[in-house]
């Protein structure tokens, strides 16, 4: 089976950060992702790029109205009620619906859209219950037939917080693959209060130093009808602050990807689309280059794949 170079983006907008930054910041900061977004789907279709797109269900719905409509049969039952998004109330902005966005998504070629959750759902927080995880992904296929009219097939889980009791309820859902974290222990999913201040350095070093070298992963069968597709690395958005660091990350990303390319493995590069919201020309600068990185691994054999279509090819080699 060819080794595969894997997308995907965490599509929130606000519904990501809503628990930790107040809502006129979050709009001001969110003002250009739309254009981020034309911009990253047209060096896509340009270059023949296959990404996935984890999007928030809340994003799907039209307006305050149609959000307040879709409620889910289990209420996620936090026992911190900031993380609770039904509590808020209306909250009218252009950060917080997409429905556009998402079928313009859906239309372009070699685009998938997945979920990440309906309402960016905490799994490992104190309160959340399995049957409220499962409403919650109910409400999200359904939003995603209403507006698209197919099911979405690969889920990457809100701050990479999940179970194994979590991984065994998707494929009643309908989902195919599933994004892991990295193996490292800075990469370890953990409810909000147990992150370390440690982990978050460790993880920041490690996109420039060999903290945790890596050299991509095998795609597996977690069992019959769902896929593992795991995480190599984040890419870290270009800023003033971070610019002259830039090289070294595409270093670390090119060395490791060939790597991958090389040995059969693959290799899975994520981010937000708001992360590219700021300074959007040099980030799309940067996504041209990661796009070459992408060139020469495809010389040795590499595919570029959505998760989707990795766990397509994983299940067929079984």
């Amino acid at each position: 089976m060819a080794s595969h170079f894997v997308i995907s983006l965490d599509f929130e907008l606000a519904w990501g950060l809503r628990d930790i930054a107040p809502a006129d910041e979050l709009q001001g900061a969110m003002a250009e992702v739309p254009t981020a977004i034309h911009g990253m789907l047209d060096v896509f279709r340009e270059r023949e790029l296959h990404a996935t797109w984890a999007s928030v269900g809340m994003l799907f719905a039209a307006d305050d109205g149609e959000w307040q409509r879709r409620q889910p049969a289990v209420a996620p039952g936090y026992h911190d009620r900031a993380l609770d998004p039904y509590l808020d109330g209306p909250t009218p902005g252009a950060d917080r619906y997409a429905p556009e966005l998402l079928r313009t998504i859906d239309a372009t070629p070699h685009q998938e859209v997945g979920t990440h959750t309906f309402s960016h759902f905490y799994c490992l927080e104190a309160g959340a219950s399995l049957e409220a995880f499962d409403a919650d992904l109910a409400l999200a296929q359904a939003s995603a037939h209403d507006l698209l009219g197919h099911p979405l097939r690969s889920i990457v889980f809100p701050r990479n917080q999940y179970s194994e009791a979590h991984l065994e309820r998707l494929t009643a859902h309908g989902i195919t693959s599933y994004r892991s974290n990295p193996t490292q222990w800075m990469y370890a999913p953990r409810a909000t209060g147990e992150h370390r201040r440690r982990d978050r350095i460790a993880r920041l070093a490690d996109t420039y130093l060999p903290v945790g070298s890596r050299r991509g992963s095998v795609s597996r069968r977690h069992h019959p009808g769902l896929v593992d597709v795991p995480a190599t690395r984040f890419l870290r958005a270009w800023s003033p602050r971070n610019r002259w660091l830039t090289r070294w990350q595409l270093r670390r990303i090119r060395h490791e990807a060939l790597a991958a390319a090389r040995h059969g493995r693959d290799y899975h590069l994520w981010w937000h689309p708001h992360n590219f919201g700021r300074h959007t020309p040099e980030n799309l600068s940067l996504l041209h280059r990661v796009a070459d990185i992408v060139d020469e691994a495809r010389a040795l054999g590499m595919q570029s794949a959505t998760m989707a279509e990795v766990a397509a090819a994983t299940e067929a080699s079984c």
